[in-house]
């Protein structure tokens, strides 16, 4: 995670007026950065680091706003961000990683991602490992 990654997702959600991804701002040009940084804080907010039950929905309903973006992005556009997350978080560690690392933008370049890692495995031991890992049941992996 990058620096600016980093302080991006320490910043509060703030009014628009002092909003670091604002027209012009260069937090909101690169927007594989942002649209990172507000999924994860939308599935990383904590109830109890919020004022109440009004401010936690508020504040969810923000940052899921500014990772969804449904002023740009149309219906399928949204969906193909929720499944790809949901693509991404049931892979096997070690390719869910690699495949983190690359910034997929759509499905298709996940699965495309997952057979080059797939296919640049050395030898049959390394498949062997991802194979005990798809074993694995939910509570094993925890």
């Amino acid at each position: 995670m990058t620096a600016e990654v980093r302080k991006a997702m320490c910043l509060g959600v703030q009014e628009k007026r002092d909003d670091p991804w604002g027209p012009g701002s260069s937090l909101q040009q690169d927007s594989q950065i942002s649209y990172e940084v507000f999924r994860q804080r939308f599935r990383q907010l904590c109830y109890h680091e919020t004022s109440g039950p009004q401010e936690a929905l508020s504040q969810l309903r923000d940052l899921c706003g500014r990772w969804l973006r449904p002023d740009m992005n149309t219906k399928m556009q949204i969906l193909e961000l929720l499944v790809l997350e949901q693509f991404i978080t049931i892979l096997p560690r070690e390719i869910r990683m690699w495949v983190q690392l690359h910034h997929p933008e759509s499905g298709e370049e996940a699965v495309a991602m997952v057979k080059d890692f797939q296919r640049h495995l050395d030898g049959p031991g390394q498949k062997n490992v991802i194979m005990s890992v798809k074993m694995k049941s939910p509570l094993q992996s925890k």
